[in-house]
């Protein structure tokens, strides 16, 4: 029963977020700025709108994150927290299934410059992640949605 409870959540969250996601891009340019947490960064329309959700901004803002911790971000989306992460000393990876995702979340880094301690992977979850420990790992499942 677990592992059916697990694949109707998963398959529920990327459905919502891949709605949210095909209609944005309809909407928005192919990448715009936006500002979060008193910084800019960039938002591709194919990759999960930060700009479109509040708990982005609020975890982002609450994560216990000391420098050297090594963090993992799950569902790194525009890499908006693995790129406060990293400003906080943290060395980041950050995985998404999304490669547009990955992409978006290297711009962010160079532009905080932060590209030095971030690595992004392409991955289904812990799928192409080496064996390694985290001391915080996150994952953001948007509930939040900003009208």
């Amino acid at each position: 029963m677990g592992k059916w409870c697990n694949d109707i959540a998963k398959n529920l969250i990327f459905e919502t977020s891949r709605n949210v996601v095909v209609e944005n891009s309809k909407h928005t340019p192919k990448e715009y700025s936006i500002e979060m947490l008193n910084k800019q960064f960039i938002q591709f329309a194919g990759v999960f709108p930060s700009d479109k959700f509040a708990d982005t901004e609020f975890f982002t803002e609450n994560l216990n994150i000391k420098q050297g911790d090594d963090f993992l971000e799950i569902g790194v989306g525009s890499g908006i927290t693995s790129v406060m992460a990293a400003l906080k000393g943290a060395n980041v990876t950050g995985v998404d299934i999304n490669p547009d995702a990955i992409e978006n979340a290297k711009v962010n880094a160079k532009l905080h410059k932060v590209d030095t301690v971030t690595n992004f992977i392409v991955s289904d979850l812990f799928e192409n992640i080496e064996s390694k420990l985290f001391d915080i790992i996150y994952w953001n499942v948007p509930f939040v949605l900003l009208k």
